[in-house]
């Protein structure tokens, strides 16, 4: 019974049953319920740290299975080290023991669980909202009236949706029947009005049109022609580096009192005055700074003792995100993960080329390029990890050089 305990605790089955807890987890987070009720705020840490633990036992059995150290791992840790030491940020820390864990899952099926779970706490949030068992968030943009769905902020119930169908898009490809796509508009459209949620509605709906297009044949010669340019491949495989350079070099120019961006500012609600003064305050520096972002999600509803002193500063885009709460060094390195990920991908795996892409447009105005809990594609990322392997500090490596150390020893 012990033996079998052991191997199962050992298998790839259990990794997968607590990568799908951990997603729960993060998830149930963003929900109205999570942050109104202080005894399941207080058991969904725990639950989260239990995770960890797993994760990080689950790195040593797969370091003394064969799996290697790498120079990647060793800097990122580094990194990740400096950054909690000057930022006082585990965020990162936390997201390299995730990573680590799942090198030797398979990528799809996280994928997919994954969206089963978004699915099942996303239907399950919204429809106790609707019907009143858990809060439905109320909050004003001018006279429109926007529902947070049970979720934390309106943004957040259609962003997320807007996940799910990132999703979707990776999983079913071209398979997609019409009826689906058009269940999944209605859908989206039925948000909007509840959430006024701009960008992820229109976004969402592209990527319905585009999988509506992707069943005809004149698209899919197009869509060839195009793919088989150099200049449509660099453009593509640059794409993160390019929005990054944009979006700060817009908000630059609204820093300057530039005509052009503060209309911008004014189609991105304000995220270019909120960047552009968090620059300002904070600045910008290798390995980020400590910093309290107060933003809409619950305001008015947890903490109201604190509403008079309320200073909202949220900064939304990760292009500028990344960079002020973990420096520099480590947003180049995203950067440059994403941009090796799609080049690597590129004549591969279409789908998921695509996939990366909407995250990257989506990440222009929200702050999901890092965050594994909206966005799941970041273990695109996992192959960076093993570059540099270090044979000298194998399990096998150590094992026989403290065996031989212990000779030496007994022979003297």
């Amino acid at each position: 019974m012990n033996n079998k305990i052991k191997n199962y605790i050992k298998s790839d089955s259990f990794m997968y049953v607590f990568f799908g807890i951990y997603m729960m987890i993060l998830l149930i987070n963003n929900t109205s319920l999570f942050l109104s009720n202080d005894i399941l705020l207080v058991c969904m840490k725990i639950i989260r740290y239990i995770c960890y633990i797993v994760f990080g036992i689950r790195i040593i059995i797969d370091w003394k299975n064969g799996s290697n150290i790498t120079l990647t791992i060793i800097l990122l840790t580094i990194l990740s080290i400096l950054i909690f030491l000057v930022a006082h940020n585990k965020n990162v820390f936390l997201l390299l023991i995730f990573l680590i864990s799942l090198r030797k899952l398979d990528f799809d099926k996280l994928i997919k669980i994954t969206f089963n779970i978004f699915i099942f706490i996303f239907l399950i949030t919204i429809s106790l909202s609707l019907m009143g068992i858990i809060p439905d968030w109320i909050f004003y943009r001018g006279s429109i009236v926007r529902h947070s769905l049970g979720f934390v902020y309106a943004t957040d119930a259609i962003g997320i949706y807007l996940s799910i169908i990132i999703m979707y898009f990776y999983i079913r490809k071209s398979k997609a029947t019409y009826i689906e796509l058009m269940i999944l508009e209605t859908i989206n459209i039925f948000l909007y009005k509840f959430t006024d949620g701009r960008l992820s509605f229109i976004l969402v709906s592209i990527i319905l049109g585009i999988m509506l297009l992707s069943k005809f044949k004149f698209v899919k010669k197009l869509y060839n022609y195009f793919m088989n340019k150099k200049v449509f491949k660099i453009l593509c495989c640059t794409l993160p580096i390019i929005l990054f350079l944009m979006f700060n070099f817009i908000t630059l120019l609204y820093t300057n009192n530039n005509s052009f961006a503060i209309r911008v500012n004014e189609l991105l609600s304000n995220r270019l005055k909120y960047t552009s003064e968090a620059y300002k305050e904070y600045g910008v520096t290798l390995f980020g700074e400590q910093i309290e972002w107060n933003g809409w999600g619950g305001h008015g509803y947890i903490d109201t003792d604190e509403m008079e002193s309320f200073n909202y500063n949220y900064v939304d885009s990760s292009y500028a995100r990344v960079m002020l709460d973990y420096g520099i060094v480590f947003c180049s390195i995203v950067l440059l993960g994403y941009t090796f990920t799609l080049t690597h991908n590129y004549d591969k795996n279409k789908w998921l080329i695509f996939s990366l892409l909407f995250i990257c447009i989506w990440s222009f105005v929200e702050q999901h390029l890092v965050n594994i809990g909206r966005n799941i594609f970041v273990i695109s990322l996992l192959p960076l990890i093993e570059i540099g392997n270090i044979k000298l500090l194998s399990y096998t490596s150590i094992k026989n050089k403290i065996r031989g150390r212990k000779n030496e020893k007994i022979s003297s």
